[in-house]
C-alpha cells in the first residue's frame, strides 16, 4: 500500500532518527529546567516526551539495522553522552528510594547495621539528619520496616555516604559517578556490533530517568552484570565470576545469570568462575554475619503490589494470596517454556526469564526493566522495546500520586501499558528475540 511504503521510507530516513534524538535531548533539557523552576513542565510530561523521541529513534534503528550511517551512529553516541551528563543534577523525580539509600548509608557510616533496627527506633534519634531537602528519618517512607537491600548494596551506600556526607545533591553525584565508571567499562568492553544496541539502551527513558536521574540501585547491578557477560565472552573467568558475585551481592537478581555464564564451560573452568563469585560474595557478606540480611524483603515480596496488569486482572476475581500463587505458577511455567525453547541460546533464554518475571510480578516499577534493556545487545526482545515506551503510562498513576498522595491505578492506563507488552512477549517466546543488527 502507498501509505505503508511511504511510512517505511520515512522510517528509513536518518533525518527521522535525528528528530528522535532531538526530542530525547529536549525532554531531558526540560526535565533539568523543571528542577530549577517548579512552574515549568512536570517531570512526568518530560518522561512522555523522551519516550516519544526514543520510540522514533528505535523504530529507525530497527528498520536499518547495521545499515545505519556512521555519521548517525556518531551523533547518537554523542547524544547518549550529552543526555547522560545532563542527568547528573536532577534526582528524586519519579521515586524516593534514594532517601532509603541515604539512611542506610548513614547508619553504616556510624557503625550501625541497617538490618538490626528500623528507622523509627527512638534509639536512632541521635543519627537523624537533614539531606538539604528533607529530614531523615522523619520523611523516610516505610520507616517502620527494616531495609530490603543486600550487603553489597549497603557497602555501596556506606561508601557513597562516607564520601558525600548527608547532602542529597552530593550523594546523588557520588552514586551517579560510580554508575558512570561502570558504564564506561561496558562501553570499552563492547564490540562494534553491540554498540548500536547499547546506544539504544542508553537513550531509553527507563535507563535515563529511572537509572541515571533517580540513581536506582538496579542500574549499577545491571551494569556490573553486563560487564560480567563481556568478561566471560573474553574468557576472563576469574574476573567474570568476581564481578557477577559483586552484582549478586548488590541485588539478588543476577543469580539468574550464573548458569548462563557457566554455559559451555568445562568443569574446571566452571569451578574457577563459581569459586571467584563465591569468594566475592563471602567477602561482602562477612561483615554482616549474624544479621538478618533479608531484612523486610519477605514483607515486600508477600504483600506489596504496584503497576501489575496481570496481577490486577487476576485479583479482580480472586483474593490476593491466591493471585500471588497463580502468578508464581505462571512465572515458573512461562520461564520453563522459554528455557526449553531457547536452551541453545542462553542469553535469549535468560532474557525471556527476566521478562517473565516482570510480566507476572505483583510489583513492576520502571527501574525493574533496566537489566532487560541493558541486555539488548545479546537478546533484543520485542517486549523489552515495547515496554520501554509503554511504561510511560505508569506516569499517569505517578502524577496522580504526586498531586493528592493517593496511589490509584487506572485500568485503562494498565491496559495501554501491558497489552502490547504481553503480545510482544508471546511473540518473543514463540519466535525468539529480534535478529541482532549484524544478522539482517
Amino acid at each position: 500500500m502507498p501509505v505503508t511504503r511511504s511510512l517505511r521510507r520515512l522510517l528509513d530516513s536518518p533525518s527521522v532518527a535525528s528528530v528522535g534524538l532531538f526530542v530525547v535531548i529536549a525532554g531531558v533539557v526540560l526535565l533539568n529546567a523543571g528542577t530549577i523552576d517548579r512552574s515549568l513542565l512536570d517531570s512526568v510530561y518530560c518522561w512522555w516526551i523522551i519516550a516519544v523521541g526514543w520510540s522514533i529513534f528505535a523504530l529507525h534503528l530497527l528498520r536499518v539495522r547495521m545499515n545505519a550511517s556512521r555519521a548517525l551512529m556518531r551523533r547518537s553516541a554523542i547524544a547518549v553522552a550529552v543526555v547522560t551528563s545532563m542527568t547528573m543534577l536532577p534526582y528524586g523525580q519519579f521515586s524516593d528510594d534514594m532517601l532509603r539509600y541515604q539512611w542506610d548509608g548513614n547508619l553504616s557510616v556510624h557503625s550501625v547495621s541497617p538490618y538490626q533496627t528500623v528507622p523509627v527506633d527512638p534509639a536512632l534519634a541521635r543519627l537523624a539528619f537533614s539531606n538539604g531537602d528533607v529530614s531523615l528519618p522523619t520523611e523516610l517512607p516505610y520507616a517502620d520496616m527494616r531495609t530490603v537491600y543486600p550487603p553489597g548494596a549497603q557497602v555501596v551506600f556506606a561508601l557513597t555516604s562516607g564520601v558525600s556526607g548527608g547532602d542529597a545533591q552530593r550523594w546523588k553525584f557520588t552514586f551517579w559517578f560510580l554508575c558512570l565508571l561502570a558504564a564506561g567499562g561496558v562501553w570499552l568492553l563492547s564490540t562494534h556490533d553491540q554498540r548500536p544496541w547499547l546506544i539504544l539502551a542508553g537513550l531509553s527513558p527507563i535507563v535515563l530517568l529511572h537509572g541515571w536521574v533517580d540513581v536506582h540501585l538496579d542500574l549499577l547491578m545491571a551494569l556490573l552484570t553486563v560487564i560480567a557477560i563481556q568478561l566471560r565472552s573474553d574468557n576472563k573467568l576469574i574476573s567474570a565470576g568476581g564481578i557477577i558475585g559483586l552484582a549478586i551481592s548488590i541485588k539478588y537478581l543476577p543469580v539468574l545469570f550464573v548458569p548462563v555464564l557457566c554455559f559451555g564451560l568445562h568443569p574446571r573452568q566452571m569451578a574457577v568462575l563459581l569459586c571467584s563469585a563465591a569468594v566475592v560474595i563471602a567477602a561482602v557478606f562477612a561483615p554482616f554475619i549474624g544479621d538478618n540480611v533479608m531484612g523486610s524483603l519477605g514483607v515486600f515480596t508477600s504483600s506489596w503490589q504496584a503497576n501489575s496488569g496481570v496481577y490486577t486482572l487476576i485479583a479482580s476475581a480472586l483474593e490476593p494470596p491466591a493471585t500471588r500463587i497463580i502468578l508464581l505458577v505462571l512465572f515458573v511455567t512461562a520461564s520453563a517454556l522459554a528455557v526449553l525453547r531457547h536452551y541453545s541460546r542462553p542469553y535469549h533464554a535468560v532474557a525471556l526469564v527476566l521478562m517473565s518475571l516482570a510480566v507476572f510480578s505483583p510489583v513492576v516499577h520502571p527501574w525493574y526493566l533496566i537489566p532487560s534493556v541493558l541486555l539488548l545487545p545479546w537478546a533484543p526482545l520485542r517486549s523489552t522495546l515495547v515496554w520501554s515506551a509503554t511504561m510511560a503510562f505508569y506516569g499517569i498513576v505517578l502524577q496522580t500520586y504526586k498531586s493528592n498522595g493517593v496511589w490509584t491505578e487506572h485500568p485503562v492506563a494498565l491496559a495501554l501499558e501491558f497489552v502490547p507488552v504481553v503480545i510482544a512477549y508471546i511473540i518473543d517466546v514463540r519466535r525468539g528475540p529480534l535478529p541482532l543488527m549484524d544478522q539482517k
